[in-house]
């Protein structure tokens, strides 16, 4: 039988900085993957990457507790996710 050893990985629980980090890449992945013309405005690019950063979050963090976890994740999320886009990708779906 072999004995029940967890890795450094398992044991330690991810922070908020690096689990948002990561959502955010990812999302950022998923609506770039995506032609520009999918989407009819800028609005509409930006509120498909908010939907995108939720759904990886939640991905990201199933069944783990976060270190450094605000109370208000959506709303750090939501602004987070909206800077990133407004400086990194707005100009691709403009």
């Amino acid at each position: 039988m072999r004995a029940n050893k967890h890795s450094a990985s398992e044991e330690r629980q991810p922070d908020f900085e690096t689990v948002c980090e990561q959502t955010i890449h990812d999302a950022r992945n998923l609506l770039v993957s995506r032609p520009a013309t999918d989407f009819e405005s800028v609005a509409a690019a930006r509120s498909a990457f908010l939907e995108h950063v939720r759904g990886m979050y939640t991905v990201h963090t199933a069944g783990l507790e976060i270190d450094g976890e605000p109370q208000n994740v959506q709303q750090h999320l939501e602004e987070r996710a909206t800077t990133f886009f407004d400086h990194q990708l707005v100009d691709m779906y403009e």
